[in-house]
């Protein structure tokens, strides 16, 4: 066969079959899998964030399996059967507070509101944003579950009660104190958009 004939041969192959030889399956890198599953954990990670701080709201305690409303703050006392430190003495209330207690099961399966296991109350006093808590049983103030306190070594005695307190700016000015009182965990949690808020003023109103 002349190089004439070799060219001739050439010229006769289907071009599309030239293209079609060209496009060979490539390798899928390890790499490209690896990036694609970060990304879906980035995702998820970043989903569950804005869960808890916006739609929980980011001083989501440890609540039990029921919350419980109450209309004042004596009927939760009596329903819990305990004497807290919230009280309509210590305690700013109107139409718009939010009282809450949140249990567990006893071993029958049955609610028992003498077992709680966190206590919350929202109110406002003026423009000023208060919450308080109760985590029952619980005698370690760095383990609340909830959030917005930053450790800034500042302590009050008042009547032989350790206060822990500290007061941050994250978008709003937020004052938090804790202390220990009759084996549970107290919380105040203080917000409002302007610095008008002093934390002992809600300190003092608890304690004093």
């Amino acid at each position: 066969m002349t190089e004439k004939d070799i060219l001739r041969a050439i010229g006769g192959i289907d071009s599309a079959l030239i293209l079609a030889a060209e496009k060979t399956p490539k390798k899928i890198s390890w790499k490209k899998w690896i990036a694609t599953a970060a990304c879906f954990i980035l995702v998820a990670f970043v989903a569950v964030g804005y869960y808890n701080v916006v739609l929980r709201g980011a001083n989501a305690g440890d609540p039990g399996p029921q919350n419980y409303k109450f209309s004042t703050l004596a009927e939760m006392n009596d329903a819990i059967g305990k004497e807290t430190l919230y009280n309509d003495n210590t305690v700013i209330c109107d139409d718009d507070t939010v009282i809450r207690v949140s249990c567990f099961e006893d071993e029958s399966g049955i609610i028992d509101l003498h077992k709680p296991s966190q206590l919350n109350v929202i109110t406002h006093d003026g423009d000023i944003r208060v919450e308080y808590y109760i985590i029952f049983g619980r005698d370690d103030v760095s383990k609340s579950y909830i959030g917005g306190y930053e450790e800034q070594n500042l302590r009050r005695e008042i009547n032989g009660i350790t206060v822990h307190y500290s007061k941050i700016f994250d978008g709003s000015y937020h004052s938090q104190a804790k202390f220990i009182y009759d084996g549970d965990l107290y919380v105040i949690d203080v917000t409002s958009k302007e610095d008008i808020h002093d934390i002992q003023d809600y300190i003092d109103k608890i304690l004093g």
